[in-house]
């Protein structure tokens, strides 16, 4: 991962996007990406829900989300309320 974030930044990438299902794992990763390229803002692929939001994008610099905000996950309707909570989760990071 750290040689793809190095070589990402030196070819003008504006971010890079990564995602571990364990999220010991990703905030590994993280770690490793801002120490390798630490002005490479790191944006979350997946694996973020309202349980981890709070210590992953307290580490990362956003994320790509969706099946958190759905009913039976992936695939299924979008609940307002997940979304609004989810928000309200970010919200309290700033």
């Amino acid at each position: 991962m750290v040689e793809v974030a190095r070589a990402a930044g030196s070819v003008g990438a504006d971010a890079v996007s990564l995602g571990d299902p364990d999220e010991t794992r990703t905030l590994e990763m993280i770690a490793s990406v801002r120490e390798a390229a630490p002005n490479l803002p790191i944006i979350l692929a997946g694996y973020t829900n309202h349980e981890n939001a709070a210590r992953l994008l307290a580490a990362a610099d956003g994320a790509f989300v969706g099946t958190c905000f759905e009913h039976g996950g992936w695939g299924g309707r979008i609940d307002v309320e997940r979304v609004r909570s989810y928000v309200d989760i970010v919200r309290g990071l700033g």
